[in-house]
């Protein structure tokens, strides 16, 4: 949370006073006499108020200073062209119109890339009573400001920021308690940038850096060279100095800028990345103006190689926004805060000279790129443009259906979309998701969300899914002779094998479905009020993977002259005996009379045409008694039965072979009489 300021007006108060001294404190002050090295940059940037803390791009090409010319202390930018002259300098909106009139805005520092400033201010909602905040350009224009954070602002105050050439550390300034009585004393701080790009807690400078009474930090752009303001005895005032970077969080003894320092308070100069040359403002009786100096070679900073060009999209020329990461060696040097600019393409890379470097751009959906720069040889400030283009990076998912292992075709659709690629493959990008479909008659649909990790850089991805076979569909009506369905007809289905069980209950509408197994064999017993029951075999074994089964049952109503339809009882030649294979299909007559005891059936029995008439009668007369002297002895009422021969009178099909013989020497049930 935000912490809010307290004593609003005393703050404003306190800020304005801050403001005043630091034109003081954060200038580069000396006698009115002048330097022949020094040079006023014009009217383009110096007017007749105060020009101050100006802040220089890596290329020395765009300046960012304060200045009061237009009433408040507000940041203003300057463009160099190419014949040297500055432009006419503009404020920065976004900066400006972000709070009140009476804000203070102050301390800028321009990133070497020229994508971000830093500043300090006392914007509403900040954490302290000034922080640091920046803003990052927008094509011609600039965002919002944002705030540094709390691993870098505090409840008190924080200043002049100084943001390092890889955009990784930044330096700035807090107040501390002065060890010289009528002095403003501050501690230098930096924060690093984790690998996520946010800052870390900030940490003070140490010694020799820090020794009690230090101000306005600027860090050069070999990352190396810091360049700060400093008193160091009780009589003394603010004096420049510099020290380097060795590595291991120890830094070289400061060295007194002794070419510009003066008996007055001197505190801020800027240096462009060619180290040759510094800006500072200075009163030489003109009023506060910025200025160049020569810097003496021993004094200049470590000499880089400014790479600097556009980073853009090789088919749509379209500007990419992208993380640059820098390798020493082989080891990243850890530049989580290096990128081009999302809105043109821009990027600057500060590179020292002495070693040899590889810059690595992987930004997502795109060929990843790297290129080695050899600077081992390299003795002078040098300048590449180089702009890069990147090629769209497609990863290709390959998709496999599947069958016991082995691959086989199918419909695949992505999206909803059907792929015709003959290779089941399709373009996809990271961090995405995609619904697939896959389709094969017989096999059940699968339909899975395929998801694309965030960071994927394998051109070719592989997925396999495994098809499952879909199971028989059984489809079963129960109707009448008519075709209509039997509402609230029962239905038996077991297994032909096992005889277990599969399903048994009432069928409201008539209807079944269900899905059975493959390879078997099922039985089935229709029934329904005032019809005969049906039975039926489902035979199974052999049939092709999603086979829908379409069964009818077929119910016939119970009335005069309906038949009850069983397995044929077939009798061996001249023979009136019944076998164990025909009494167990007579069960099914017994099972129809116990649950129908309102009918008289007639059992008619009939001959082949083997023998004569009167013996096929006389036969046909034997078969029928038989099979009613045994439906009796299984406790059916006399009552419902009546029997009769026909001899070889109505055969069911010529009598032209043995098999049809056989099948016309049979019993039959028809309904005689209902009660």
């Amino acid at each position: 949370m935000m912490h809010q300021k307290s004593s609003q007006n005393k703050t404003i108060g306190l800020s304005k006073i801050m403001l005043l001294i630091g034109s003081l404190m954060c200038a580069i002050w000396v006698t009115a006499q002048s330097d022949p090295e020094i040079t006023n940059l014009g009217s383009a940037i110096n007017s007749d108020q105060i020009e101050y803390a100006p802040s220089i791009s890596a290329d020395g090409n765009t300046m960012i200073y304060q200045s009061n010319k237009e009433g408040n202390y507000e940041l203003f930018m300057a463009h160099r062209d190419p014949s040297g002259a500055w432009s006419s300098s503009e404020v920065i909106e976004s900066i400006k119109n972000f709070g009140s009139a009476d804000v203070l805005i102050a301390g800028s520092s321009l990133s070497y890339d020229g994508n971000y400033i830093y500043f300090f201010a006392s914007y509403p909602g900040g954490y302290g009573i000034e922080d640091i905040w920046y803003v990052e350009k927008e094509g011609e224009s600039w965002s919002n400001p944002i705030n540094a954070g709390p691993n870098v602002n505090s409840s008190g105050y924080e200043g002049f920021p100084s943001i390092s050439a890889d955009g990784s550390t930044i330096y700035f300034m807090r107040t501390v308690e002065s060890p010289y009585p009528g002095k403003f004393c501050y501690q230098l701080y930096s924060s690093k940038k984790d690998k996520i790009g946010q800052w870390t807690i900030a940490q003070p400078l140490p010694s020799p850096i820090s020794q009690g009474c230090e101000n306005c930090p600027r860090i050069m752009s070999d990352n190396e060279t810091l360049i700060f303001a400093a008193i160091r005895q009780p009589s003394d005032n603010y004096e420049i100095y510099q020290s380097r970077n060795l590595g291991g969080g120890k830094w070289s003894d400061p060295i007194a800028y002794d070419f510009i320092n003066t008996p007055l308070d001197d505190k801020y100069g800027t240096i462009p990345s060619s180290g040759d040359l510094m800006y500072f403002n200075r009163d030489l009786g003109s009023g506060h103006d910025i200025y160049s100096i020569p810097i003496p070679l021993a004094l200049q900073p470590r000499k880089v190689v400014n790479i600097q060009g556009v980073l853009k999209d090789c088919s749509t020329g379209k500007p990419i926004e992208a993380q640059i990461a820098i390798f020493k060696n082989g080891k990243s040097m850890g530049t989580s805060g290096l990128k081009s600019n999302a809105f043109d393409g821009n990027f600057t890379v500060v590179l020292k000279t002495g070693s040899s470097y590889e810059i690595k751009i992987t930004p997502r959906g795109y060929v990843p790129y790297s290129v080695v720069y050899d600077l081992t040889e390299t003795n002078e400030y040098g300048l590449i443009n180089k702009d890069i283009c990147l090629k769209p990076f497609k990863i290709r998912q390959h998709i496999y259906p599947l069958i016991d292992g082995d691959t086989t075709t199918a419909s695949l659709f992505v999206d909803d979309v059907m792929l015709t690629d003959t290779t089941s493959m399709f373009v996809v990008e990271a961090n995405s998701s995609y619904v697939v479909r896959i389709e094969k008659e017989g096999y059940k649909t699968i339909k899975q969300t395929l998801r694309i990790p965030a960071g994927t850089r394998t051109a070719h991805l592989h997925k396999s899914y495994k098809l499952a076979a879909t199971k028989p569909q059984l489809n079963l009506r129960i109707v009448n002779d008519i075709d209509s369905l039997i509402k609230g007809s029962l239905l038996q289905l077991y297994d032909g094998k096992t005889r277990k069980v599969v399903y048994q209950g009432k069928l409201e509408e008539g209807l079944y479905h269900m899905e059975l197994e493959y390879d078997r064999k099922y039985m089935y017993k229709a029934l329904a009020p005032r019809h005969f029951y049906h039975q039926g075999e489902l035979d199974l074994i052999g049939i092709n993977y999603g086979k829908i089964i379409n069964e009818d049952a077929v119910l016939t109503p119970i009335e005069v002259g309906a038949k009850i339809t069983i397995n044929s009882i077939l009798f061996e030649t001249a023979s009136a005996e019944l076998t164990e294979n025909d009494k167990n299909e007579l069960k099914n007559v017994i099972n129809v009379l116990a649950q129908n005891k309102n009918i008289i059936v007639e059992i008619s029995a009939h001959t082949d045409d083997v023998g004569s008439d009167g013996n096929n009668l006389k036969l046909s007369e034997a078969r029928a008694q038989a099979v009613m002297d045994h439906l009796i002895s299984q406790k059916v009422p006399s009552r419902m039965l009546t029997s009769k021969g026909y001899g070889e009178s109505q055969p069911v099909v010529p009598n032209t072979s043995e098999a049809s013989r056989a099948q016309n020497r049979r019993v039959e049930f028809r309904v005689s009489a209902v009660k």
